[in-house]
């Protein structure tokens, strides 16, 4: 009799402990829907909001920390950014994305050689994507590293050439072939660049300057 209440209570014990499980895991993926939802509506804070809430009931769940990193990047908070991104790695550190995400903070806080850094990282994790190539030409460009600029916006068109934002990749490279006094590549590149974008004032802009130095020969 003694054995059959213990192990009634045992088994109550461990189902008390599953269903807490399961729960606080419905509440954790709740919780980083509410605030994916809030953060596409650009509704920042109540994105932060609802990722702490579930960072709160899981700190091991990454994907708070990575896309609370996201939202408070776009507030311009990129110090406390990088924070949430490291935090993120430190649980999982197979997520390209977190790195790509981490290079653009430490951009815009113009620490560029960490950035690069980062960007390297990301396309150690996934050589397919072409955005950590492309991310990599500003601090590139900033160091005044022209050359490796260039190579890196050739290697962001080759993997993918007709992404939506491709003439901003041309765009670059044509900015970095005019440091390169390359100006007959540098027309061409702003000059395709055009032909996706017409309007855009920086490859109009790139494309005036090659014809300005090639007009001095």
């Amino acid at each position: 009799m003694a054995n059959n209440i213990i192990l009634r209570v045992v088994t109550i014990v461990i189902y008390l402990c599953v269903y807490t499980n399961v729960y606080a895991k419905s509440n954790v993926l709740e919780y980083y829907k509410q605030g994916n939802l809030a953060a596409k509506e650009e509704q920042y804070e109540e994105a932060i909001k609802y990722f702490n809430f579930a960072i709160n009931e899981d700190n091991s769940f990454y994907k708070g920390y990575r896309n609370k990193g996201l939202a408070l990047a776009r507030l311009g908070k990129y110090e406390e950014a990088i924070a949430s991104y490291n935090l993120a790695i430190g649980i999982s550190n197979i997520d390209a994305d977190i790195y790509n995400n981490k290079g653009i903070a430490l951009d815009k806080l113009g620490k560029y050689q960490d950035a690069i850094q980062s960007y390297n990282k990301t396309i150690e994790l996934d050589n397919t994507l072409s955005e950590p190539h492309s991310n990599k030409f500003c601090p590139l460009y900033n160091l005044k590293r022209y050359q490796e600029a260039l190579e890196t916006c050739d290697k962001a068109i080759a993997l993918e050439p007709n992404r939506n934002d491709i003439y901003g990749v041309h765009t670059n490279k044509a900015l970095a072939l005019n440091k390169l006094e390359r100006y007959q590549e540098a027309l061409e590149a702003a000059e395709i660049a055009l032909k996706i974008m017409p309007n855009y004032a920086l490859a109009i802009n790139a494309k005036k300057y090659a014809l300005q130095e090639l007009n001095k020969d």
